[in-house]
């Protein structure tokens, strides 16, 4: 995180995949899902993101500014200005309907009162890639394969994205 490695292009096992395979690779900032604070979904127990000021439930200023911080934060570790934020998580979007209203008044908040610093949009993993690709860096890169992968001591989820696919349990 430090170094700004968290993307880099990643050239994994030449002996089985051969040397052309190579792959841009992004290491979330610290899970998939919603940036804590911001679980719109029904079965979570965040607050509504609500931009009416006149609302006694206004809360559009106290979540913009711990939403930027969060931004400022993350952006210290990734080499671009362009910063790829998922939302939701397993099983979520049980109401679809209350996240992307909870994100729309988040967006038009944020780019109303951030939008010196931020401009945030809906997007896609091939939109922010072609938005990197256009900042022309030369990424870091990894060799090997990412094996072992693990989330927790001593819970390792073995062969999952890796090259070794037969060491899968």
């Amino acid at each position: 995180m430090n170094d700004k490695e968290m993307e880099f292009v990643w050239r994994p096992n030449p002996e089985s995949l051969g040397t052309d395979t190579q792959i841009l690779t992004h290491v979330l900032y610290a899970h998939y899902s919603s940036p804590s604070g911001l679980n719109f979904d029904i079965l979570d127990n965040d607050v509504p993101w609500n931009n009416n000021e006149k609302s006694k439930d206004f809360n559009g200023d106290q979540e913009g500014a711990m939403f930027a911080q969060y931004l400022e934060t993350k952006a210290e570790h990734y080499v671009s200005d362009h910063l790829f934020v998922l939302f939701g998580d397993d099983f979520r979007y049980m109401n679809a309907a209350q996240n992307y209203r909870n994100m729309d008044n988040m967006i038009e908040y944020m780019n109303k009162h951030y939008g010196d610093k931020f401009h945030l949009v809906y997007s896609t993993p091939s939109e922010y890639v072609d938005a990197i690709k256009g900042y022309n860096i030369e990424w870091p890169t990894k060799y090997d394969d990412m094996f072992p992968y693990s989330d927790s001591p001593d819970s390792y989820w073995t062969g999952y994205f890796t090259s070794r696919a037969n060491d899968k349990e």
